[in-house]
């Protein structure tokens, strides 16, 4: 889950800083638990959490909808594949290696 979170935050980090305005987006997802915590309004222990909902309410403090959707991952959408290797290499983006 804690991959799937960080790629969330990720998106919600690139709506924030978009040129362009939008209204609404629907974020996809395919594990339930993971869009139950990134909709809920408790307070986690997680700081990668609380970040993504802190970014999630800098975006409706602006009026811009963001929806979390789980859809099944038998559900066999097109690019399926390729949308979990980008939420994997998404998660590895600004992590880096501390030589010992």
């Amino acid at each position: 889950m804690h991959g799937e979170i960080e790629a969330i935050f990720l998106v919600l980090q690139q709506l924030i800083y978009r040129l362009q305005p939008f209204e609404k987006v629907v974020i996809l997802m395919d594990s339930i638990a993971t869009t139950q915590e990134a909709s809920s309004n408790s307070q986690l222990k997680s700081k990668k959490i609380n970040n993504t909902k802190e970014a999630l309410k800098h975006l409706q403090a602006f009026k811009q909808i963001v929806i979390f959707q789980w859809v099944p991952s038998l559900f066999g959408l097109e690019g399926k594949n390729t949308s979990d290797k980008l939420a994997e290499k998404g998660t590895t983006l600004h992590t880096t290696k501390i030589a010992k």
